[in-house]
């Protein structure tokens, strides 16, 4: 059973607590779904946008993705919008199926 007051990320086994951005980008245990699914973030989003989050550490790529959920919403962005929840739920969906 998972321990949730454990520091240590029970599906890494890093000495880190399971954060959002550590399981959205750093998780060894999400490589797979994250490759794929961050793609489709990075081919979507535009070229001035990628070149600044591709430099960011994964905690600001987190408050930035989930900063887009606070915003106004934009018809032109509705695509990125999609993207990056498709990323945040399909990381959600494989973390709620593991042990």
């Amino acid at each position: 059973m998972y321990d949730r007051s454990s520091p240590m990320c029970m599906l890494c086994d890093k000495n880190v607590p399971e954060y959002p951005y550590h399981l959205l980008f750093d998780c060894d245990a999400f490589d797979t779904i994250r490759v794929c699914q961050w793609n489709n973030v990075l081919n979507t989003i535009p070229d001035a946008m990628r070149q600044d989050i591709e430099h960011m550490k994964s905690n600001k790529k987190t408050e930035f993705i989930m900063s887009g959920m606070h915003c106004n919403y934009v018809d032109e962005w509705n695509e990125i919008y999609q993207v990056m929840i498709d990323f945040c739920y399909a990381i959600y969906r494989e973390r709620r199926d593991l042990p």
